[in-house]
């Protein structure tokens, strides 16, 4: 990919040019700068690819136990929200397919009863035969 200010070099770099009609462009002295990030996804990348080569790993070592986060940043109308959500059945975002992978992966390893149940923030308190659903708010 290559429009003038924006190149991808490779599956691991971008250089930016400064654009020739901007006052940068007379004043700067460095017209190309290059970064390098971990991996790189052209415009082309399908939603599955991206989510394979970034986020399917992330979901799987949740599922395993881990605490993870996946971080989403950028400028406005930079296809965040494109990106998580995707835009039908066929081009689902990052979303959906990490709910897909945890829901596959627990069948089978649900709860059949209520057992536990939330007390205040962060707690749960184990359900026996005699309790009562609200005997912690009275």
């Amino acid at each position: 990919m290559d429009d003038g200010c924006i190149s991808v070099e490779s599956d691991h770099s971008v250089v930016l040019c400064v654009p020739p009609m901007s006052q940068a462009f007379r004043t700067a002295s460095h017209q190309r700068q290059r970064f390098t990030f971990i991996r790189v996804f052209l415009p082309e990348t399908s939603q599955k690819q991206f989510f394979d080569g970034t986020v399917h790993s992330v979901v799987s070592e949740f599922v395993n136990g881990q605490n993870c986060l996946v971080f989403t940043y950028g400028v406005t109308n930079s296809r965040k929200t494109y990106t998580i959500q995707g835009d039908h059945l066929q081009n689902v975002g990052i979303l959906p397919r990490c709910l897909d992978v945890i829901f596959s992966r627990i069948s089978g390893r649900q709860c059949s009863s209520t057992v536990l149940k939330p007390v205040l923030f962060g707690h749960v308190a184990r359900l026996t035969a005699e309790s009562d659903i609200g005997d912690e708010y009275r």
